[in-house]
């Protein structure tokens, strides 16, 4: 019954889901700039 694994997890689990969260969220935001850049040319180009 003494699984380290199983204590850790969610003890772990908030922080690294915020984090995560967070990752995702500059990603998103990173993406979404790139992709509105990228729309900049493309409709120049046709």
């Amino acid at each position: 019954m003494n699984h380290p694994a199983s204590l850790p997890v969610p003890y772990v689990a908030p922080p690294s889901k915020r984090s995560s969260e967070n990752l995702y969220l500059g990603f998103q935001t990173t993406f979404c700039l790139i992709k509105s850049l990228q729309l900049l040319p493309d409709g120049n180009q046709q």
